[in-house]
């Protein structure tokens, strides 16, 4: 085409919407429509024309003013008539709803992603939106996620950190799974929960690489190992790293809890078949060991929940203190001593041994002082028991059961006062009604 742009009035009915316009949802253009009445078209539509004619139009810039403008019932509109390749238009309607914040966190992801596709750089996308690199990398990882799942979390309201936070997760189906829990009091749990799994899954890669290369074979469960092989232990990554195998002997090794493997090696000299209650009495000394492996991962992860919602917390606010203020006056006057360790952890600074750690507070007390009234609720709430957690292990008749801990207790309702909302199983290990107690197995 060899026409120019133009301005020029054009009617109502020859305008029709983008079909990749990225604003999915124009919303409700009521009060821009009583404008448009009152007031009349402010500003030109931006258009381009669907033939050689010039007398039908695809809309640009400015669908809400087309939608408010056929609402307050006008029969035509300025528009300014330009020429662009697809390339051109889609880019233009990208940037010009970015720009004016007129997109959801999905569509302007979409949107970023759809200049990658048509060829720009990201360097070139944040110069067109005005984004950063990194918030636009941090977009476009959103558009691997399940779009109508991703748009049903949105109800929750979570913060655009819990989705940044889904990217520590590889495997796209479980990112999915956990975007379901989202902006939920369980999110922190599953994501510390599936975190520590991928971990453990790559560690129980390298494991099994390693073992296949000392030419050990891989059984599925105790069953499968032969009666003339004996048990020589239970290892994990590091113990195997280095270790020498080269006896002669074949092995067997199969996975317990986490990636710690059990290796059994061809027994010396001939021997008869293992007694079967010595072997079961074998068993169930492993799935003990389990057990108790999974109970300090239990309390690992809650503690973890904890110290990571002190740390990420802002405590300067005036209720916030005072409510810290009135924990720690009575914590004080029951006679509870300082865990300095504790405090420090909190707070994110050691003490040399010779630091003053009276002066550091004074002169830090004005910019935190709520971190460290935290730090010391902290500290303080720890004076009695040494395990700051509600599983008590019962070596003698292998069993697990509630540990009664008022401390912890009021911990936590400090926490909650404060702003922290446990998880499920937080809740379960203070009411006595996890698994682990009823069945003697972590579901």
């Amino acid at each position: 085409m060899n026409k120019k742009s133009k301005l020029q009035m054009i009617q109502v009915e020859k305008l029709h919407p983008h079909p990749d316009n990225p604003r999915k949802v124009i919303g409700d253009v009521s009060e821009l429509a009583e404008s448009i009445k009152a007031n009349g078209i402010l500003q030109n539509l931006t258009v381009v024309p669907n033939n050689d004619n010039w007398d039908d139009f695809t809309v640009i810039i400015g669908h809400r003013r087309l939608a408010a403008a056929k609402q307050a019932g006008l029969t035509e509109l300025p528009c300014a008539v330009v020429e662009m390749t697809e390339k051109e238009q889609l880019s233009t309607m990208l940037t010009e709803n970015m720009q004016r914040s007129d997109l959801t966190v999905y569509e302007e992801a979409e949107g970023c992603q759809l200049l990658l596709d048509l060829g720009d750089t990201v360097a070139e996308v944040a110069e067109k939106t005005g984004f950063s690199e990194s918030k636009i990398r941090r977009r476009v990882k959103l558009c691997e996620l399940d779009e109508k799942s991703f748009k049903e979390s949105q109800l929750r309201q979570p913060t655009l950190q819990d989705y940044d936070r889904l990217n520590q997760i590889k495997d796209i189906e479980v990112r999915n799974e956990l975007l379901k829990s989202i902006g939920t009091n369980n999110f922190d749990n599953l994501l510390y929960s599936a975190i520590k799994k991928q971990e453990t899954d790559e560690e129980k890669e390298k494991i099994e690489k390693l073992c296949l290369e000392h030419g050990m074979i891989k059984a599925q469960k105790h069953d499968e190992i032969p009666s003339n092989y004996e048990y020589t232990g239970f290892f994990a990554l590091k113990d195997l790293i280095g270790k020498d195998f080269a006896d002669g002997r074949k092995r067997y090794f199969y996975f317990g809890y986490g990636s710690n493997i059990y290796i059994y090696a061809e027994a010396w000299k001939k021997q008869e078949k293992n007694d079967p209650e010595v072997e079961k009495r074998k068993l169930e000394e492993q799935k003990w060991d389990e057990l108790v492996e999974q109970a300090e991962e239990i309390d690992e992860r809650c503690e973890a929940l904890r110290r990571g919602f002190m740390l990420d917390t802002n405590f300067n606010d005036s209720k916030k203190k005072q409510e810290l203020v009135k924990f720690i006056v009575a914590q004080v006057a029951a006679g509870a001593g300082n865990k300095k360790y504790r405090f420090e952890e909190i707070i994110e600074h050691n003490f040399e041994d010779d630091e003053n750690i009276g002066s550091y507070i004074n002169e830090h007390w004005n910019n935190d002082s709520g971190r460290m009234l935290m730090a010391t609720a902290y500290a303080l709430s720890q004076r009695i028991y040494g395990s700051f957690d509600y599983i008590c292990v019962n070596y003698s008749d292998k069993t697990f059961s509630r540990k009664n801990n008022p401390e912890l207790n009021r911990f936590y309702n400090l926490l909650c006062k404060l702003g922290y909302v446990m998880s499920d199983e937080e809740i379960q290990l203070r009411d006595g009604t996890h698994p682990i107690f009823t069945s003697g197995e972590v579901k």
